[in-house]
């Protein structure tokens, strides 16, 4: 086959530039004996939180070690890959402790909770000067874990998300728990109305015993007057032109009392009545708005948390 020398060039130096291109390792998946798959970057150019941040990119997040079980699968599959690995930053911190040096707490980046389980070498974790608030494995030291500067460059390790059921079943705690407070403020509400129920009852029922010992006792003193002024018109007789002249203006002026008494009291009760009787609407006006936001918050909170369990 003749090909042309100024095509044969060009060939050459593509080929010469395709051999001198950089070749970047793409981190690798394993899956461990305990089916926990992880992302491994061999190389050392990371600080840790690139790291992470390269995890998230990944769909993935930071690995933890939390459990011994977890800790040992892990390593049988470090051991697995063989060839020379870098050190491995592992998503665990002190929350950038600075105060101690031995004995802190170090924590989950996933989720903030408290690490219980350790696999520290010798001497560690010491917080040389204060400052190695990070975590990683130490190749060097059969797979161990040494605190370190976070600003360190090495490998990291990050692992496929939990799609357990711990997350729906928390979800659903949550869930749960928004409705049984729901629930108890609706209790509670329907208790204080019932409540205010009694009091506007029992107000009601206090107003009527006082317009009607009122009502009694004016009556009393009506009736009491009635007599007095009979009596006195009857020890003096003499008086009976003013009798005359008197006598039915006064009785009159006693009638329209009853009247306007009587009149009083079946007004004020009427009043009392529909003041009642308006503020018991009100009352049931805004329990039921009450309740209808109590739902619109329940079926809220339900949307939020089935979005973010799926």
């Amino acid at each position: 086959m003749n090909i042309p020398l100024r095509n044969l060039c060009w060939i050459l130096a593509c080929l010469v530039a395709g051999i001198s291109l950089p070749v970047t390792a793409v981190p690798q998946v394993h899956i461990a004996s305990d089916g926990t798959k992880y992302l491994i970057e061999n190389e050392a150019k990371y600080n840790w939180l690139q790291a992470h941040t390269e995890c998230v990119s990944s769909d993935m997040q930071f690995a933890v070690l939390d459990s011994v079980e977890k800790n040992q699968a892990f390593v049988e599959l470090l051991r697995q890959i063989g060839g020379k690995l870098p050190n491995l930053w592992i998503g665990h911190h002190d929350n950038f402790n600075t105060a101690e040096q031995l004995n802190r707490r170090f924590f989950s980046i996933i989720n903030g909770y408290e690490i219980d389980f350790n696999n520290w070498d010798k001497g560690e974790p010491n917080n040389a000067l204060y400052s190695e608030h990070c975590v990683h494995i130490d190749s060097s030291s059969d797979f161990r874990w040494n605190d370190h500067h976070c600003e360190n460059k090495y490998g990291y390790v990050c692992e496929e998300p939990q799609k357990s059921t711990n997350v729906s079943c928390d979800m659903l705690d949550i869930s749960k728990t928004v409705y049984e407070l729901n629930q108890e403020l609706s209790e509670d509400h329907k208790n204080h109305q019932n409540e205010v129920q009694v009091i506007l009852n029992d107000n009601r029922l206090q107003t009527q015993n006082v317009l009607h010992e009122w009502q009694q006792s004016s009556m009393q003193t009506l009736d009491k007057s009635q007599k007095s002024i009979n009596e006195i018109f009857a020890r003096k007789p003499y008086l009976s032109a003013v009798i005359a002249d008197v006598g039915p203006s006064i009785k009159q002026i006693i009638r329209e009392a009853y009247n306007e008494i009587s009149q009083f009291s079946h007004e004020a009760q009427h009043a009392i009545d529909g003041n009642s009787v308006d503020t018991q609407t009100s009352i049931m006006n805004k329990s039921e708005q009450f309740h209808e936001k109590l739902d619109e918050n329940t079926n809220a909170v339900d949307g939020l948390l089935n979005q973010r369990g799926k």
